[in-house]
């Protein structure tokens, strides 16, 4: 069990960047997806 889940939303954070960097994404969704992360309270 991981003791941070920092460690899994920062994995989230990194696939976005990823995916906007091959330009399967654009950098709107991307700041969307990692907003929608904060806005969960995970953060």
């Amino acid at each position: 069990m991981l003791s941070s889940p920092d460690y899994m939303l920062s994995i989230a954070d990194r696939c976005a960047d990823v995916l906007v960097t091959s330009g399967l994404i654009g950098d709107e969704l991307a700041t969307a997806i990692k907003s929608e992360e904060t806005s969960c309270g995970n953060r």
